[in-house]
């Protein structure tokens, strides 16, 4: 079943991205931009959730994940290679190197960051672990728990970025992986 992730009618000017979710088990507002499964949704010890970011241009990914509001970069990430590279470097996240992708015959790039199992995010500014902030929301991409792993897939659509996260655990189901990653492969940009 097709599920708009974004809506391009959006008067925020978002790129629409419709995806193909399972009969069961997923869920999320048309055009809410998340989608979830588990028992507790997204969060830990099993969830798995999707976040689409697909109206700002520019990302802003944190020096610190846990500090982040005094190492937000002067200068945003604007391109894919730009993002990517950032995530790659975000400290304790024990980040992938980024690899190439093809969503819908768009190129981009997927980065994996891991949260540490022993992350204490009440720690962390304002209790969130953040990755990125975009303009005006900050932090805009924040984990739900320790040992979070992200896949961040950053697609340039005509000149934009389109940001899909998926989320999971080490305790999340084999099956909502794979669906998961389906429901990434699946995306069509509008």
């Amino acid at each position: 079943r097709s599920h708009v992730l974004s809506d391009s009618s959006d008067p925020r000017g978002a790129i629409g991205i419709t995806v193909t979710m399972p009969v069961n088990g997923w869920s999320g507002e048309p055009g809410g931009w998340t989608l979830e499964t588990g028992p507790s949704g997204f969060d830990p010890p099993d969830g798995a959730g999707i976040i689409a970011f697909t109206v700002d241009k520019e990302f802003y990914v944190y020096g610190d994940p846990c500090e982040w509001k005094s190492t937000r970069p002067k200068k945003p990430a604007s391109t894919v290679d730009d993002l990517a590279a950032a995530l790659a470097n975000q400290p304790s996240r024990n980040a992938s190197a980024p690899e190439d992708i093809t969503v819908d015959g768009y190129a981009g790039k997927k980065v994996t960051l891991h949260v540490p199992d022993d992350a204490v995010l009440s720690d962390c500014d304002e209790g969130n672990f953040a990755t990125f902030g975009v303009a005006g929301e900050d932090p805009a991409l924040y984990v739900q728990g320790p040992g979070e792993i992200d896949e961040i897939w950053i697609v340039d659509v005509n000149g934009r970025l389109a940001v899909l996260d998926g989320g999971y655990y080490a305790g999340t189901p084999q099956n909502s992986v794979d669906e998961l990653h389906a429901i990434l492969r699946s995306a069509i940009f509008d």
